[in-house]
């Protein structure tokens, strides 16, 4: 809900239980430990208005999954539900200008301790970024985020006590 109220999706009065239980029918997948597929949340995105373009940095994934055979999987299962939204991804890595514009990031991760996938949202403010993890809305300063997006595949960054694997996906939203 956090992402979405910075995104302009949501407004204040529409901070409670309710909105909150809506968007997460919206997104999760509900089933074995809960996980939000970035289709579904990039998707629900686009349902409310806003501009937003998926971006795979595809070397990242590769290494990744040369890394942790065990990833291919869940990658098939994330391009699957990409292609039901009809959503195709661009190739890229994570640059500053994908900033431009007051546009949002949010950063397909791995728990680092429990491997399951996450989102983070990151923006830039004043010259400096900043990663937020939705569920708590933890707001950390992450001024080694292109080391970390680009850097060997699972290099960890702790975001709101908590570490994360960046997987090389990523959904710009403006």
């Amino acid at each position: 809900m956090v992402a979405m109220t910075e995104l302009g999706v949501i407004g204040a009065p529409q901070i409670n239980a309710t909105t909150e239980l809506q968007i997460w029918n919206n997104i999760w997948r509900g089933e074995g430990p809960s996980e939000s597929p970035i289709a579904y949340v990039a998707n629900f995105f686009i349902g409310n208005g806003r501009n937003t373009q998926l971006y795979e940095d595809q070397a990242r994934i590769a290494d990744i999954m040369a890394f942790n055979p065990m990833m291919a999987g869940p990658y098939g299962q994330h391009r699957d539900e990409l292609l039901s939204t009809g959503m195709t991804g661009q190739v890229s890595p994570l640059l500053p200008g994908h900033f431009a514009n007051n546009a949002r990031i949010l950063l397909v991760v791995i728990i680092a301790d429990t491997g399951l996938t996450h989102y983070l949202l990151a923006r830039q403010e004043e010259g400096e970024i900043w990663v937020m993890n939705p569920d708590g809305g933890n707001d950390t300063q992450q001024p080694d985020l292109f080391a970390w997006a680009n850097g060997p595949a699972g290099g960890k960054a702790k975001t709101g006590g908590t570490y994360y694997i960046f997987t090389g996906i990523f959904v710009h939203v403006t």
